[in-house]
């Protein structure tokens, strides 16, 4: 079966310098890389993923809306991050779950 294309698209910017792409999802989806390992890729080229949109399309998907949360934050804790920055992305995404 031939898998359908997917791609990252360019959102936005951080105030840091990074950029923020959306699409992270479908990639994961079509490609089955695990997803801290995209996280930490992206991160060494300087690009985050668009966070709200991960976790929507997850959930459009039919993850249920926590499920969702968790495997992000376990992917973030996962990832390459430096510790304080996967301290930052973590304690924003349980904000989520409040």
């Amino acid at each position: 079966m031939k898998k359908r294309g997917s791609s990252f698209r360019l959102v936005g910017q951080c105030a840091s310098g990074q950029l923020v792409y959306a699409g992270v999802y479908s990639f994961y989806e079509t490609y089955g890389l695990p997803l801290s390992i995209m996280l930490g890729l992206m991160w060494d080229k300087n690009m985050v993923p668009d966070w709200v949109e991960l976790i929507a399309e997850a959930v459009r998907a039919g993850r249920p809306r926590e499920r969702a949360i968790g495997w992000v934050i376990a992917a973030a804790h996962d990832a390459a991050y430096p510790k304080d920055v996967e301290g930052f992305i973590v304690s924003r995404l349980e904000k989520l779950l409040e």
